[in-house]
């Protein structure tokens, strides 16, 4: 009977992530297809850039945008070997490769919710992010997005089964990996490799120590050759990208509102910001940044009280749905009427968001202590990302609404449970009368 109930459960598992990556692809092409020949926006011409200076071998560099500016490097590479396999310049195989990433995403979700709750809870919960327009949508930009998402969901999962009563080496090598590549992807996971152990120890109570170390030593490993070629190429540390002290101070100086949304047009049209941006354009590289951060924490140390309130509001802007116009205008769809996105869109963010809240509550009420673990993801993202600016994309909250998903999935669960209940009730008391 174990190998038969064994088999069942995986071949249920088989099935279910070849539903949830299938209903993926099908949410996600119409928007590759549609955007194949629209134009790159600024951020992807220069990761297309320094894509192409690789394939020339030049190494990191770009022309398109100030020589000042560093990203990390691992979506370019993927964006080289992309073009080194299907030729240069083809968009379209860019865009496939990153619904592939997000059909994956949509499953690692049904993993790490089987693997906290139960089946269900994992496949309710992948649905719903399979089926977010919002991630389709960002499948079809050049961007970091879906490759940073891939990576946390991977990332997720590994902390999720480290926190097993059995772990393996491999669950520490997977954790490590996702932590090291996310970091060259994208800075915000870096400052939660620190903690990370504490993070496992806090659900493990010390068991899983020497896992959470070598997790942690496997992604310095990774992101430290990045940070000396910087460091060696520049003559100076960079910490991954060179943008971070300016956003930093973006969202934290006299030229943003937290209790609007941060309008960046508005903002470049301030003559006042941009003549700081043109005097720190006469810096040297190494003080450009300095001259961010030192601004940044002048304005944080001059009002603590006012840096609280404002980041806590930033927190609530980033969780706020998404308008119905923000991703709908961003692009044009020939084959979509507009009104009819717009609504997808505002509708299924304001379902996901809504049941993330309730999902939290039940499950603390379920008494697993695991899940904890991606409470404290959610916490960190929100925090790290509202101590910079926050735009009305719903981009910035991307990279953690696959864990919103499985909170979504347990809410959608419990209610489906809850009403079966009550039908069968009902229908007793029928059946008696």
């Amino acid at each position: 009977m174990g190998k038969v109930k064994c088999r069942r459960t995986a071949w249920f598992g088989a099935a279910a992530v070849c539903v949830i990556f299938g209903i993926s692809l099908v949410t996600s092409l119409p928007f590759a297809i549609a955007c194949q020949n629209t134009a790159l926006s600024p951020d992807a011409l220069l990761y297309q850039d320094i894509a192409t200076n690789l394939l020339l071998g030049r190494g990191f560099v770009q022309e398109v945008r100030s020589d000042d500016i560093v990203v990390p490097p691992l979506f370019p590479v993927l964006v080289a070997g992309v073009y080194y396999v299907f030729g240069h310049g083809n968009i379209l195989a860019v865009l496939l490769v990153q619904c592939f990433l997000n059909g994956a995403t949509a499953c690692l979700v049904f993993l790490i919710g089987r693997e906290l709750f139960n089946r269900w809870v994992g496949v309710l919960g992948a649905l719903l992010y399979a089926s977010y327009p919002i991630a389709a949508f960002f499948t079809a930009c050049v961007l970091t997005e879906t490759l940073f998402t891939f990576l946390v969901a991977v990332f997720a999962y590994g902390l999720v089964r480290l926190s097993r009563d059995v772990v393996r080496w491999s669950d520490a090598l997977i954790t490590g990996l996702a932590w090291g590549l996310g970091c060259l992807t994208r800075p915000h996971l870096l400052l939660f490799g620190p903690v990370l152990a504490a993070v496992v120890l806090l659900v493990r109570r010390g068991r899983s120590i020497k896992y959470a170390v070598v997790s942690t030593a496997i992604g310095l490993l990774i992101i430290m050759p990045w940070i000396s070629y910087t460091y060696v190429s520049r003559g100076f540390f960079i910490p991954l990208a060179s943008h971070g002290q300016h956003a930093l101070w973006q969202g934290n100086s006299e030229f943003s509102n937290p209790r609007e949304y941060y309008d960046a047009l508005r903002v470049m049209a301030d003559p006042t910001y941009n003549a700081t941006l043109e005097y720190v354009r006469t810096l040297p590289a190494k003080e450009q940044g300095t001259f961010y951060l030192q601004e940044a924490i002048e304005y944080i140390t001059s009002d603590p009280g006012r840096f609280v309130e404002n980041t806590c509001l930033k927190a609530l802007q980033l969780w706020k749905p998404v308008q119905l116009y923000a991703v709908a205008d961003q692009r044009a769809f020939p084959t979509v009427p507009v009104p009819v996105l717009r609504s997808l869109v505002t509708v299924s963010d304001r379902a996901l968001c809504w049941l993330l809240v309730p999902g939290l509550l039940l499950a603390l009420s379920w008494g697993i202590r695991r899940h904890q673990l991606l409470f404290w993801i959610l916490v960190y993202f929100t925090v790290t990302v509202s101590l910079g600016i926050i735009d009305y994309y719903g981009r910035y909250r991307l990279p953690i609404m696959p864990l919103a998903a499985i909170y979504g999935g347990v809410s959608l669960y419990v209610g489906s449970v809850f009403i079966a209940h009550l039908f069968v009730r009902v229908r007793r008391r029928l059946r008696k009368r």
